[in-house]
């Protein structure tokens, strides 16, 4: 017998529905691949300031310089209202 609590899923499953790949609008999706890139592009400025390739400050301004553009790309497409909920 199934009760109502394993029905009702509550809160995060909402939340996680609406990064769901089945149920995400196109934007959404594209949003979801700039992020990837963002986080792709943090982990190499990471590593090369981890090496010494590049020093602190550099890292920093490589870092914020993707924050903007993964803020833009938000703005672009549209989504920017929908995270502040």
């Amino acid at each position: 017998m199934t009760s109502n609590r394993t029905l009702d899923l509550g809160y995060p499953a909402r939340a996680l529905e609406k990064l769901s790949y089945l149920t995400s609008t196109p934007a959404q999706a594209i949003y979801r691949d700039c992020l990837k890139r963002f986080i792709r592009r943090i982990g190499a400025i990471r590593a090369m300031e981890t090496e010494g390739k590049i020093d602190r400050e550099k890292a920093y301004d490589g870092i914020l310089f993707c924050w903007e553009q993964l803020q833009q790309s938000q703005r672009d497409l549209g989504l920017a209202e929908d995270s502040a909920a």
